[in-house]
């Protein structure tokens, strides 16, 4: 009987702690993404992308945040020896899968209605179209890339009332391109800042 109070207890209270304190996050953004690694007589340079999103965060001072994306980044090839004519543009466009652990200043139950986060955490993308190009000895085609990239997230998050900042920088943990296919081992790291709105539940 005691453990059966107790447990039925426990429940009541992460019952009490979760509930409102569960909200849904929609929002959109821009980022500028930059390769690690140039290829021989070519460089990178960022443009500018964008992406848009979904996410919950759940818990109060302390909160998960998984959430799904899709996301277009966009650079540019720079080569020593430019072509005249020739579109250097390169662009992927990836689905996104964050997992955040983030931390608030102030306890949610205060009613503040400005409040600052950090958080971090994981994502894995999954590139679902890209560019293509063949010029300079460099090869990148669907045979280049890799499917499935892993990324390191960290940032700043200001929310006031409903609505919400956030900024953050992905460190590229994987390899962007397939080492059978290109022997560069460039990875991609991406400044990012989204703006949106927040419905708690």
């Amino acid at each position: 009987m005691k453990h059966t109070v107790a447990i039925f207890a426990c429940m009541l209270f992460i019952s009490s702690t979760i509930y409102g304190q569960f909200a849904i996050r929609p929002y959109v953004g821009v980022n500028t993404a930059k390769m690690t690694e140039d290829f021989e007589d070519i460089h990178w340079q960022s443009q500018l992308g964008y992406q848009a999103g979904l996410d919950l965060q759940i818990g109060s001072r302390l909160y998960v945040q998984p959430g799904i994306q899709w996301e277009l980044i966009r650079t540019d090839f720079d080569p020593d020896n430019p072509i005249p004519g020739f579109d250097t543009e390169f662009k992927a466009s990836h689905i996104r899968i964050p997992v955040m652990i983030g931390f608030n200043a102030l306890p949610l139950e205060s009613g503040n209605i400005f409040n600052f986060r950090l958080y971090t955490g994981p994502d894995v993308a999954f590139t679902i179209s890209h560019s293509d190009h063949s010029f300079l000895g460099v090869e990148i085609n669907d045979d280049t890339y890799n499917k499935l990239h892993w990324s390191w997230n960290g940032g700043l998050g200001v929310d006031i009332l409903f609505f919400f900042v956030d900024a953050g920088y992905k460190f590229g943990v994987s390899e962007y391109f397939n080492k059978d296919e290109v022997t560069n081992p460039a990875r991609t790291n991406i400044f990012f800042a989204n703006a949106g709105m927040r419905f708690t539940l």
